[in-house]
């Protein structure tokens, strides 16, 4: 039972990372506090440059999950501040800070195998 609500607030938090990240890349006028703030929650500095990949999974129902928890193992220390999210049609998107640079071969490895050996871009 304990297991099932710790697995439903992470699922919960990446929920939130995800959109946190749909909105980021929507976002065409500067940068408000508000969404600075949140993003903060997330352990996410939005002055600080990051790293985008997209993976194209050819396949609309991506299992975003499997992406997330992905990223989680490999990124074990810091794995807040990674956002993933689906975009239509089958696009996976990832958001790694540059202070993460040493981790991010390593991390588009692991997230092309649970992606189903999706190509990256």
């Amino acid at each position: 039972m304990e297991l099932s609500k710790e697995r439903t607030a992470q699922d919960v938090e990446w929920r939130l990372g995800g959109e946190l990240l749909e909105e980021l890349l929507k976002r065409s006028e500067p940068m408000d506090r508000r969404l600075a703030a949140r993003a903060a929650r997330f352990d996410v500095d939005v002055h600080q440059p990051h790293r985008v990949a997209v993976f194209e999974t050819g396949n609309d129902d991506v299992d975003v999950r499997a992406m997330r928890v992905a990223s989680a193992r490999v990124l074990a220390d810091q794995p807040r501040a990674v956002l993933v999210t689906a975009l239509p049609p089958g696009r996976v998107v990832l958001a790694v800070p540059r202070s993460m640079d040493g981790s991010v071969e390593s991390l588009l490895r692991a997230l092309s195998v649970a992606g189903g050996g999706c190509a990256v871009g």
